[in-house]
Parts: C-alpha cells; structure tokens; sequence
C-alpha cells in the first residue's frame, strides 16, 4: 500500500500506467508509521487546513490533498528511483497545504506554545516565519540525505518539498486568476447593489444583512457576525461611537493617505461562504484586496463606495420579493436591525420591533 519507488519505476518501465502500484500513490496517503506520525499530520491539517478548505471548496480542497499528496509521492520516486524502501503517510499532502497557506495567508499569525524549560508561554508567531522555517528544515535535511546510500528508514524529506511546492504554486494560480471583475471592459457584467437593511434572527440572534438589487426586486442576504452587523447598523443609523471602531479606523486611514474605496464587489459564493474584494484606488493606482463581504460591507457604508455583485452569485443565491429569508430548517421570522424603509412588497419579513444592542467598547469578534 506504500509507494515503493523501484516497484513504481519498473512497472512504469513495462508500460503499465494503471496497475497496483500506481494505485499506491493515492493509498500511501492513508497509512502512517504510528499514532505519532498520525497525530502530528491531524495537528497540522487542523491548524492550516480549514482556511484552505474555505479558500477552495470542500471538493477542490480534496482533490488539491490528494493530488499535493500524489506530487508529493512522485518527488520522492524521483529522487530516489531504486529504494525499496515504502513510503507512507499524509505528510506530503499536508505540506501542500502548508505551501498554500503560506501564499495565501502570509499574514496569519500562529499562537504556539513555546517553552523557557520549566516554563512555557503562548505567543502569535507570523506564519511566514513559522513556515518558512520548517521548509528550510526539510531543504538542508533533504540535501543531507542525498549522499546516505545505506538508509533503512526515516523521513522522506523530499516528499515534503516537493508537496510544498505544489502547493505554493496551485495558489499562486489562484492569487492570478482573472475574472471578470479584473477586466474593465466587462464591467457592464456587474449588478449594483444597495444595503437594504441589517436583522436579527429572533430566536437564534444569528445577524444577516440584505442587499437589494438596484431596480429590481432581487434580495441577496449574508449572514454576518453581531460585530459586523452592529458596525454596518450604526452608520445605516446614524450613530457616532465615542471612540472609532476598526471599520472607522480603516477609512480614517485610507483619507489620511489620499486613498479611496472605488467599488466593493460580492465575488463568489463557495460551499455556503461569500467572498468579497475590495477596490483601493490611489494616484492613478487601483489595488485588490480580499475581503470578508461583511467587513468589505461595513467599509463601503462609511466611505459612500458603490456595491456590486457578479451575475453568477445573485443566480445561486438571491431571493425574490415572494421568497422568504427565514431560517431553512425551522422558519422562524427575522426581525428588522437597521436600514431604511422596508417595501412593503417584502411581505416575507416582520415589521421590525427591535434595534441591535451598540456596544462600541465591547471586544471581540465573529465572523460568518
């Protein structure tokens, strides 16, 4: 079941592509040399995995583990063409995930547990470095093993580089790929939108905001966290905060430096979770930004920006006029947060009853 690279190299010698041993490439995945070994690929998987998941999609995201596991495999056939000596485990799988993670989230911080010998303290580690440093630890190893010609065992380094690369490089791809919001010549694709107002579900307090189509009766809602959805009441509102909130910080910042908010678009709708970009411009200069639509959402109310969303995202998930915005598995009704006067068309919604609570010094976030 492990990949054996001489067994792999001869029967691919012999012509046969589809045989047991190819098969080996996707099941050594799912071995591993004990509890330590699986253990410590589930850690990894947990901490780095889920954002990459989010990212891609539940089914991408599989056949990106999969397939980062099947490069990785192949690095190390390619290193190591006559050893046979099995290689198991999820490890590359793993490291391709690592790879993507850090294109895609250099930012990120981990907190990890580090410790001062009998004391130990929990610290946020940028993840580039984190990252970085194990890749280089599996380069110099890797190197290291090159001249041992009497190896019974270990780690595949090479595996692991080899995964990581893949998946550096899968989200490279995906940080340049073109849609139709990055071409100016289809911008007449784009729906313009308008916050119509924020809710609250009576029963669960679970917080949505609703975007109506600009001349049309179409109804986008996102369901967003009670912090989101307060700083996008308060301005719809009115209110001021004693003490600006992030959102108010963020447009204080970009007025500071001359910049603007040209547009916010609603991108993609991904297994159950929106995606919004947001447009900087400044001097000439327009940058792109990856945004939360909730945050992307709360900026825009601020700084006057227009609202759009591509044609594909209002398909699959707007209401009409007649459909209704309660809760799928029990109905309950939504009550009215914040926004302007609700058209009277929108039978499906309650008269508002209830304003959110403002607490502009409470801490903590959510996100949806």
């Amino acid at each position: 079941m492990g990949v054996t690279p001489a067994e792999l190299t001869s029967a691919w010698s012999r012509g046969a592509w589809v045989s047991r041993e190819t098969a080996t490439l996707v099941t050594h995945q799912f071995l591993h040399g004990g509890w330590l070994h699986l253990l410590g690929n589930l850690l990894y998987l947990w901490i780095f995995g889920n954002n990459i998941e989010d990212r891609l999609g539940r089914f991408r995201f599989l056949a990106f583990y999969l397939l980062g596991g099947i490069v990785a495999g192949l690095t190390q056939v390619a290193i190591s063409p006559g050893s046979d000596i099995p290689t198991i485990g999820a490890s590359g799988a793993i490291a391709a995930t690592l790879g993507a993670y850090l294109v895609l989230f250099p930012r990120a911080r981990i907190t990890s547990l580090v410790f001062l010998g009998f004391f130990y303290q929990l610290i946020n580690v940028p993840a580039v470095i984190v990252l970085a440093f194990w890749f280089v630890l599996q380069l110099i190893d890797g190197l290291a093993s090159l001249g041992v010609t009497d190896v019974t065992g270990g780690v595949a380094f090479f595996a692991h580089i080899g995964g990581s690369v893949f998946g550096a490089g899968v989200a490279l791809l995906l940080r340049r790929r073109r849609t139709a919001v990055d071409n100016p010549g289809m911008d007449d694709e784009l729906i313009e939108m308008s916050v119509e107002s924020v809710r609250v579900h009576m029963l669960s307090s679970r917080h949505v905001v609703i975007l109506k189509e600009q001349g049309h009766e179409r109804y986008l809602p996102i369901w967003i966290g009670p912090w989101e959805a307060s700083a996008i009441a308060m301005r719809l509102q009115g209110l001021t905060p004693e003490r600006p909130l992030t959102h108010d910080l963020f447009a204080s910042a970009l007025e500071a430096v001359e910049a603007r908010v040209s547009r916010v678009i609603i991108t993609d709708l991904t297994e159950e979770t929106f995606h919004a970009r947001l447009f900087v411009e400044r001097d000439g200069h327009v940058g792109e930004l990856d945004a939360w639509p909730s945050d992307a959402l709360a900026l825009a109310v601020r700084v006057g920006a227009p609202i759009f969303a591509m044609p594909s995202v209002l398909d699959r998930a707007a209401l009409g006029a007649d459909s209704s915005l309660a809760d799928e598995d029990d109905g309950d009704p939504l009550e009215r947060a914040a926004g302007g006067t609700v058209d009277p068309r929108l039978d499906v919604f309650r008269e508002f009853i209830n304003s959110l609570d403002v607490d502009p010094d409470a801490e903590g976030r959510t996100r949806s």
